[in-house]
């Protein structure tokens, strides 16, 4: 099993890249990350709706563009 911050661009790419040289590839890349919330849009602090942001859309662009 392999961690890091899949919201720091660099953690991810550094870890994708190493894990596609040793397994010569990679064919199916699962991003299993991501906060999940409760409550009403109306009730959601900005630093909550950046930290749900960054769980959920950036992680899956980082791990794309890695």
């Amino acid at each position: 099993m392999h961690q890091c911050d899949a919201r720091g661009e660099d953690n991810l790419k550094e870890l994708i890249q190493g894990i596609a040289e040793g397994a010569d590839g990679i064919d199916v890349l699962v991003n299993c990350t991501g906060p999940a919330w409760e409550g009403s849009l109306m009730a959601t602090s900005p630093g909550e709706l950046t930290n749900l942001y960054g769980g959920n859309v950036l992680t899956v662009h980082n791990a794309v563009q890695a």
